[in-house]
């Protein structure tokens, strides 16, 4: 009897064993991916510990490519010093001027992650959110719960904001009426902390991102499998309490979102964007940002403030100002009998503060800083072409010929994108942009002042390189010397205007 309830038992045992193995084994692969990626870096740069790599390269890049590697490294803040990043950063903003406002966020919350930028926090929670589409209200969700406060949404505004955003299909997406796996993901990130509150219209998302994975266990974007959005689909479901890795939901023919990722992984460690391509810093970036989260079980964008005095915004400020220096010499006017003119002063400074939470002031000075490349820098230039045919002449502000601008030489140095041809030569002629999501992933939404979907709910802005319309979007497609790049008004998500 004892000798079979042993065998039992051993027998529990083994299949725990078998039960636990996989288990075990997808903790170890994605430590394994991350310290990848994180030798292929520090190689690259020729550091020899990630302080040095702090220090060096991602001082460097700093307001560039650096952000998301410092959001990561930041919840690990008691081993890393990061103030010669947070230094660069600040020469950084002091010298560009930043007219995204889920750029400035981005910003704005890494130096909540860092430390310092008190004033550029304040700033940017006055005026960003909301401002550029659904990306500046995941952001600014973000900020909101990590702590900030904005004079115009309370996070609860904006999660509101969030969920009317919300397709039929149950996901997201920056345009149309398809959601996207990387916005859905990333909008799921910024809700994380209301899936009590909201669970039906959160599970409706997961659902779609179920039905959304390919039999790898990967995700395509814009009908692209790549690890990038894998990436950020693994980052929404830690973020909001499931196990990534063993959620039936995310196992598709045997295999996982690990599983999905490691596809795309070459013998240095890096990963490519596409199956057997090249590396991809873009990639390189978003898989170490989620797996870092995972391996250290940490919300990467739920920063703690405590300690850190986040100022108002700094109209408050003038608004107390003026309030003040009013009361004071109403008090005086009364006193002194001179009850009309107190009452005029009143006025004065209610229009006084109706201006400065109306209007923005910024000179064209201020707002267009061409950007210049050192003659070291440039390998060679585009030609690069804004046109809106289909709609010419339709609008006091839309060219009668089309033409926005001409075909321009734009000067090219080495990994530049068809977005940033675009912001350079936009910079350098006057001519107003405004995208949604990071650069690397940006979607434009307007062009001197001609918007999506000011034509229609299928219009917006596309491009084409060499008379091709590329797989991959603007802040992905690397061009090369001699490329003619077309942004092109679309009336029909692009079929209208195909060569």
């Amino acid at each position: 009897m004892r000798s079979k309830q042993f065998a039992g038992i051993l027998g529990i045992l083994l299949l725990l064993c078998t039960l636990l193995t996989p288990l075990a084994c997808s903790a170890a692969d994605a430590q394994e991916l991350l310290d990848g990626v994180l030798a292929y870096e520090l190689a690259q740069d020729g550091a020899d510990s990630v302080q040095d790599w702090l220090d060096g390269e991602l001082a460097d890049n700093a307001g560039m490519t650096a952000e998301w590697y410092v959001l990561a490294l930041s919840q690990d803040a008691e081993n890393y010093d990061f103030s010669a990043y947070s230094k660069a950063l600040d020469a950084y903003l002091a010298e560009n001027t930043v007219t995204s406002a889920v750029t400035a966020q981005k910003y704005a919350l890494a130096y909540l992650c860092v430390g310092g930028g008190e004033a550029y926090i304040a700033e940017t929670m006055g005026n960003s959110i909301g401002e550029m589409g659904i990306m500046s209200w995941v952001w600014g969700l973000h900020l909101l719960n990590s702590g900030c406060t904005g004079s115009q949404y309370t996070a609860q505004d904006v999660v509101q904001n969030l969920l009317s955003l919300q397709l039929a299909d149950g996901g997201w997406a920056l345009t149309g009426e398809q959601s996207d796996a990387d916005v859905t993901a990333m909008a799921l990130q910024a809700l994380a902390p209301y899936y009590g509150e909201y669970p039906a219209e959160i599970d409706r998302a997961l659902a779609l991102l179920s039905e959304k994975q390919l039999e790898g266990g990967d995700f395509a974007s814009y009908g692209v499998p790549n690890p990038e959005s894998t990436a950020q689909v693994l980052l929404a479901l830690h973020t909001l309490g499931i196990e990534p890795l063993t959620d039936e939901r995310f196992v598709k023919n045997g295999n996982t979102l690990l599983d999905g990722i490691a596809k795309y992984r070459l013998a240095d460690g890096s990963f490519s964007h596409s199956e057997g391509g090249a590396v991809n810093q873009n990639a390189n970036i978003q898989v170490f940002f989620a797996l870092h989260a995972l391996q250290a079980d940490t919300n990467p964008y739920l920063v703690s403030t405590s300690g850190r005095a986040v100022p108002p915004d700094c109209r408050v400020i003038i608004t107390a100002c003026i309030l003040g220096a009013a009361g004071i010499g109403c008090i005086v006017l009364f006193l002194r009998k001179k009850r009309r003119t107190a009452l005029t002063v009143l006025l004065l400074a209610a229009g006084g503060i109706l201006l400065v939470w109306l209007v923005q002031i910024e000179s064209a000075e201020d707002y267009y800083q061409p950007e210049s490349l050192a003659e070291e820098e440039i390998i060679g230039s585009v030609k690069l072409t804004i046109r809106c045919d289909t709609v010419a002449g339709k609008a006091d502000h839309i060219p009668e010929n089309g033409e926005i601008l001409g075909l321009t030489e734009v000067p090219l140095a080495q990994g530049d994108t068809a977005f940033d041809a675009l912001t350079r030569a936009a910079r350098a002629e006057g001519i107003r942009i405004e995208y949604s999501g990071t650069p690397e992933l940006a979607y434009v939404q307007g062009i001197s002042d001609l918007y999506e979907f000011d034509c229609g709910d299928l219009s917006g802005w596309v491009f084409h390189v060499n008379g091709a319309s590329p797989s991959v979007g603007c802040g992905e497609y690397v061009l090369t010397d001699g490329d003619l790049v077309e942004w092109l008004y679309s009336l029909d998500l692009g079929k209208d205007v195909e060569g």
